[in-house]
């Protein structure tokens, strides 16, 4: 009887522990941050930014640009794992007006944006 009753228990609390985080990553929203704003303080954080594409390049599958906020520029990188998923990202070009989501990273000493995301504006 306790096994049984343990069993339930347990998936009980594991179902609302699995709705929990459903809910959380739903309504977890990237913050949105001019370049000037980005510092070690938000480094592995989701972040939005927008702006214009400098400097694009695409290789094996990997997109690279520096946006341009007119606050500052900051280095994007879009793998393609995440490229494939995203319509138009082999489109961009320089110029584009673009929003960026991803994670603030650090590569050679200067921040960049591993891309999640790119939405032409």
């Amino acid at each position: 009887m306790k096994d049984e009753m343990l069993m339930k228990l347990s998936l009980i609390i594991s179902i609302i522990g699995v709705i929990a985080l459903f809910i959380f990553v739903q309504f977890t929203e990237p913050i949105k941050v001019s370049v000037s704003r980005i510092d070690d303080s938000m480094l592995g954080q989701n972040i939005e930014v927008t702006g214009q594409i400098e400097s694009f390049s695409a290789k094996d599958g990997n997109i690279f640009f520096i946006l341009n906020d007119n606050t500052g520029k900051i280095k994007v990188v879009m793998f393609e794992r995440d490229a494939r998923r995203t319509d138009g990202a082999y489109i961009l070009a320089e110029q584009s007006n673009v929003s960026v989501i991803g994670k603030i990273s650090l590569y050679k000493s200067e921040f960049e944006v591993i891309a999640s995301t790119i939405k032409v504006l």
